[in-house]
C-alpha cells in the first residue's frame, strides 16, 4: 500500500469548494462549541437565532469551553456558556474534553409537566362520570326518560372526553419529539467530542487526495470520516483502521489480515445496494485507510430509533432494496465467489442522499468456496462456522448458536434471511421478534434463539396476513426448511403490488 504524505488542509478558495455547505471550514477551524451550536440550531432548535422555545441549550457556567458558540448570531448562546432557561440542555462534569456527562432538563421538558393538569382532568371527569351514572340508577325510571340537564351533562362528559384524548396524544406526541432531539443533541456532542481528541483533528489532506472535513463516526479501533476527494470532486467517506501501538507483532498481524479480508470482499461488489469502495491507502505503519462511498442520510437504526416502527408499505420498500442488494452478495460472478453477509442489522443499512438503502460493513462475511447450482438457479451456500460467538446475536439464526453439531456448526446464506426477516419484523412492529429488551450475554445465557421456534406478532400496529406468512418464512427454525435469497426474492409477498 501506499504510504499517504500530509500536507496542510486546503485553504482559500479550494477549501471553501471543498467544504460541505454549511460545514466546517477547512482553513479556520472552529471550536467544538460553535461547531455543535451551528449543526444543532438549524436542524434540531427550531430557529437557528436562539428563538426557539424547544431549542437544545448550553450546560451550566463554567462547563465546556468559554465563548459565544457563533458570534453575530442574535445572541444565541455557545455550549460553553450559560444558556436562558429555555429548551434541552446537556453538561459535562468535567468539562468538554472529559469527565461524566450529566443531562439538565430545559424548559422544554418542564413546560410537559402540564401531564399533571391533564391527569387531574381526567380523574375528575371520572369522577363525575361515577356520580352521574349514581344518579341515573337513584331515578324511578332509572334515568330512562329524557331529561335536559342530564343529556346536556352526559354530552359534556363526551365532549371532555374527547377533548382530554386530543391533549394526551398532543402531549404524547411532543414528548417523544422532545426525546428525539435530546438523543440527537447527545450524539452530536459525543461526536464533537471524539472529533477533537482525534489524531486527524487538524484536518490533513490524505493521500494528497482527500481532505477531511468532520468525523462521521469513532468505535473500537477506527473512525470513520467524512472526506473531500480533490481528485474525483465528490464526498467520500475514509475509514481509518488504527492499530495500537501495543499490540503484539502476532495481534497486528491478525487484525491487518481481518481488514484486508473485509477489503478483499468489497472491493469487487459493484450494486446500487452495496455501499461501493473506492480506495485504500496507508497512512503510516500502523494506520491504513479504506475510502467508501458516502451515504449522506442516517441509518436504518436511527430511523427506527426516532420512528419506532414504519408503515407497511414503507418498511417493504426498505425490504426489497435490502433484498436485491443481498442476492447480488450471494450470487458467484466471474471469479467473485458468493458472499454470506453474516451481520446483517439495522445499523447496517445505510440510506443515502436521494433516502434509497444500501448494505455496508463487510468485517464478519463470509466468502463462500462450494458454492454448487441450485434447483432455483442460485448458489448452494454452505461452509463451516469459524466464528462462532461473532456478531450481533438477536439478528442470528439458531443455527449459528448450536453447541451439539458434529463437525462443528455449518452455516449458509439463509443466515442473511433469518437477518433480513428480523429486521423486516422490527421495522413493522418496533421491537425484535427475539430477545427484546435482553442483553446479548442474557440471550445466550437463555439460550433464546436455540428456542426461538414460533414468531408471535404483537395485536398493534396491524399489518397485512401476507407480511406475517412472509415473517414466519424467513424465520422458520430449520435453516433446511427456510428459504434461500433467491427463494425471497420469487415470494408472493415480494413479487405482488401492494
Amino acid at each position: 500500500m501506499k504510504r499517504s504524505p500530509t500536507r496542510p488542509a486546503a485553504s482559500g478558495a479550494a477549501a471553501e469548494a471543498a467544504a460541505p455547505s454549511g460545514g466546517t471550514s477547512a482553513k479556520r477551524k472552529a471550536s467544538a462549541p460553535q461547531r455543535i451550536d451551528k449543526a444543532l440550531g438549524a436542524t434540531v432548535g427550531g430557529r437557528a437565532d436562539g428563538g426557539g422555545d424547544d431549542e437544545l441549550r448550553a450546560p451550566g457556567p463554567g462547563r465546556g469551553r468559554g465563548g459565544r458558540g457563533s458570534g453575530g448570531d442574535g445572541g444565541r448562546p455557545g455550549l460553553g456558556q450559560e444558556a436562558r432557561p429555555r429548551g434541552l440542555r446537556v453538561g459535562a462534569g468535567g468539562g468538554f474534553g472529559g469527565g461524566r456527562d450529566s443531562w439538565e432538563e430545559g424548559d422544554a421538558e418542564k413546560r410537559l409537566r402540564r401531564a399533571a393538569a391533564i391527569l387531574q382532568r381526567r380523574e375528575a371527569l371520572d369522577a363525575a362520570k361515577r356520580a352521574r351514572a349514581k344518579a341515573k340508577k337513584r331515578e324511578p325510571d332509572g334515568g330512562a326518560a329524557f331529561d335536559v340537564d342530564g343529556a346536556a351533562e352526559d354530552e359534556a362528559h363526551r365532549f371532555h372526553a374527547s377533548q382530554l384524548k386530543r391533549d394526551e396524544a398532543e402531549l404524547a406526541g411532543e414528548r417523544a419529539a422532545i426525546e428525539r432531539r435530546k438523543q440527537q443533541h447527545v450524539r452530536e456532542w459525543q461526536r464533537v467530542r471524539h472529533e477533537d481528541a482525534s489524531r486527524f483533528a487538524p484536518r490533513p489532506t490524505m493521500n494528497d487526495r482527500y481532505l477531511l472535513l468532520s468525523l462521521l463516526g469513532k468505535g473500537g479501533f477506527s473512525e470513520v470520516w467524512l472526506a473531500y476527494d480533490l481528485a474525483e470532486a465528490r464526498r467520500v467517506a475514509i475509514k481509518f483502521h488504527q492499530l495500537d501501538r501495543g499490540w503484539s507483532d502476532e495481534k497486528k498481524s491478525a487484525y491487518v489480515r481481518h481488514a484486508a479480508r473485509e477489503y478483499a470482499i468489497q472491493r469487487d461488489l459493484d450494486h446500487p445496494r452495496v455501499v461501493r469502495l473506492h480506495d485504500v491507502f496507508e497512512v503510516d505503519t500502523n494506520t491504513f485507510a479504506t475510502v467508501l462511498e458516502h451515504c449522506g442520510g442516517e441509518d436504518l437504526d436511527s430511523l427506527l430509533r426516532c420512528r419506532k416502527h414504519l408503515p407497511e408499505r414503507d418498511a417493504r420498500a426498505i425490504l426489497l432494496q435490502v433484498l436485491a442488494g443481498l442476492r447480488h452478495l450471494q450470487t458467484p460472478s466471474g471469479p467473485r465467489k458468493a458472499i454470506i453477509h453474516y451481520d446483517l442489522k439495522p445499523g447496517n443499512i445505510l440510506f443515502d442522499d436521494a433516502g434509497d438503502a444500501k448494505i455496508t460493513d463487510f468485517g464478519l462475511s463470509k466468502i463462500v468456496t462450494d458454492d454448487d447450482a441450485s434447483s432455483r438457479g442460485g448458489p448452494t451456500l454452505s461452509m463451516e462456522l469459524t466464528s462462532q460467538g461473532a456478531g450481533t446475536y438477536w439478528y442470528l439464526p439458531p443455527e449459528c448458536f448450536a453447541t451439539d453439531v458434529a463437525g462443528g456448526p455449518r452455516i449458509s446464506g439463509k443466515v442473511d434471511v433469518w437477518s433480513a426477516g428480523v429486521i423486516y419484523f422490527q421495522m413493522l412492529f418496533g421491537r425484535k421478534p427475539f430477545g427484546e429488551g435482553l442483553s446479548q450475554q442474557r440471550l445466550l445465557a437463555d439460550r433464546t434463539m436455540a428456542r426461538a421456534t414460533s414468531v408471535d406478532f404483537p395485536a398493534k400496529p396491524a399489518v397485512s396476513a401476507d407480511a406475517k406468512d412472509f415473517l414466519r418464512d424467513c424465520l422458520r427454525h430449520s435453516a433446511a426448511e427456510r428459504p434461500s435469497v433467491a427463494d425471497l426474492c420469487a415470494h408472493a409477498y415480494v413479487t405482488k403490488a401492494l
